[in-house]
């Protein structure tokens, strides 16, 4: 049975806390007594399920391809650009504190229809309307190289995992930025949710890095405000 210190609560706890980990987690039975309280949830995906998953991801059990994918690269000192129109491809990330700049790919994400569509309102409209244009019932979608590859796996993995640990090593800016703007689109909510925790958690980092925690401190009272006002308003 895994304990709090499994989920980084490492220390005791006298107010609620989001344990973000489990949010997507059903409930099964909940236990209460004195200072000691025990959850149990759904179990998470088994490594077997992650096999199979990485078995099928390949093109020849796929009925649907995404490709015109841009990366983020680090580029060699030379290569930057210091006209307007070069810069428009750099972008400086705020946690990294470098710059990278995009470059598009020929990496494809081959998948199935019957599984993304699933969870996703807004990719079961496009599939359909694909399908019709589709001889065979195979598809390909071109992105043109507006969708960043890291970020668009990132959802891939989730809608095929049910996992939302899939964003917890995320460090970059970009590719969170990405991941819940694809969220949003493909109505994810769960994953928009989880992505809006983790975001603020990296801010508050980033700013105990730059300032020795006093914007932290003001962007998590400023928070904690939010979410009160917010809570007011339903009563």
């Amino acid at each position: 049975m895994l304990k709090a210190l499994d989920y980084g609560l490492d220390a005791p706890y006298h107010t609620p806390k989001l344990v973000r980990v489990l949010t997507d987690r059903r409930v099964l039975k909940i236990s209460s007594g004195g200072v000691h309280n025990i959850c149990i949830v759904e179990p998470y995906p088994t490594s077997l399920c992650q096999d199979i998953y990485m078995s099928f991801m390949q093109a020849k059990y796929s009925d649907v391809t995404f490709k015109g994918f841009f990366s983020m690269i680090k580029p060699d000192n030379a290569s930057l650009s210091s006209d307007e129109e070069g810069k428009e491809d750099q972008i400086f990330d705020s946690y990294s504190t470098e710059i990278k700049q995009k470059a598009a790919i020929t990496t494809k994400v081959h998948s199935h229809q019957a599984v993304l569509q699933m969870k996703s309102p807004f990719l079961k409209n496009l599939f359909l309307q694909k399908r019709s244009e589709s001889p065979d019932g195979k598809i390909v979608i071109d992105f043109k190289n507006e969708v960043l590859y890291e970020g668009f796996k990132r959802i891939v993995d989730y809608l095929y995992l049910d996992d939302l640990r899939v964003i917890d090593d995320v460090e970059e800016t970009r590719e969170m930025l990405e991941i819940i703007k694809l969220a949003k689109q493909y109505q994810l909510d769960s994953l928009f949710k989880a992505c809006e925790s983790r975001l603020k958690d990296l801010l508050a980092i980033y700013f105990d890095q730059q300032s020795g925690g006093i914007l932290a401190t003001t962007f998590r009272q400023a928070t904690k405000a939010k979410e009160e006002g917010k809570q007011s308003k339903n009563y």
